[in-house]
């Protein structure tokens, strides 16, 4: 509410739906008229708490998840579907040469296949006990490891990297070329993050969630 009265929005987008029902709330509360609208960032099958508010406009992913929306009584005057938002680079795969490129830019074993674990801004939950399945696995690989802001995390995969010295472990914290170790990458084990999926899967990686 404070913040409604502070920014006095004209609009106001929710990406989260855990907001949606607090939102309106608000709103009603205050006898405020202003436009609400929800982009839903579950791209195929997103679940019904979407879609408690049946009067508010919807920006979907997808046909699918268009017809989830329906399904769950919207009307489908309410909805707009566009393409998942992604940056424009992540539609451009870069050649087998410019891997090797980057791979020297970030002193890595060309030779070696690369796993990467991308947790982005707080880091990859149990990081740490997935990076010690990887190196308990038979045969050679690069491990890089994107902590973001955790830094507990940060600290446990350098005490990994330092009683591994022989191993092949790259660690990161918070970075702005995540579209470079995506690029380099053989295998990525992130988080149900839509966004991430997508750019994962334009670039022709292959995905594992963590669950």
């Amino acid at each position: 509410q404070e913040a409604i009265l502070r920014h006095q929005p004209t609009e106001i987008v929710i990406f989260h739906f855990f907001l949606v029902q607090p939102v309106v709330e608000i709103l009603s509360l205050m006898d405020k008229k202003i436009p609400v609208t929800t982009v839903v960032t579950d791209p195929f099958t997103p679940p019904r708490l979407w879609f408690l508010e049946k009067k508010m406009n919807y920006v979907v992913y997808s046909e699918q998840a268009r017809d989830h929306a329906i399904d769950w009584w919207i009307s489908p005057k309410n909805i707009r579907q566009f393409p998942t938002i992604v940056d424009e680079k992540y539609s451009k795969k870069i050649s087998a040469q410019e891997v090797l490129v980057k791979k020297k830019q970030y002193h890595m074993n060309p030779n070696l296949k690369t796993t990467l674990l991308l947790g982005w801004g707080d880091g990859m939950p149990n990081g740490e006990k997935i990076v010690e399945d990887l190196l308990a696995l038979p045969g050679e690989r690069e491990i890089v490891v994107v902590c973001g802001k955790n830094n507990l995390l940060y600290e446990e995969i350098n005490y990994i990297k330092k009683t591994h010295p022989e191993k092949h472990i790259h660690v990161y914290g918070f970075i702005d070329f995540v579209y470079d170790m995506i690029s380099v990458a053989d295998v990525i084990i992130t988080k149900w993050w839509p966004a991430t999926l997508m750019e994962i899967l334009l670039l022709g990686k292959i995905p594992v969630i963590n669950s």
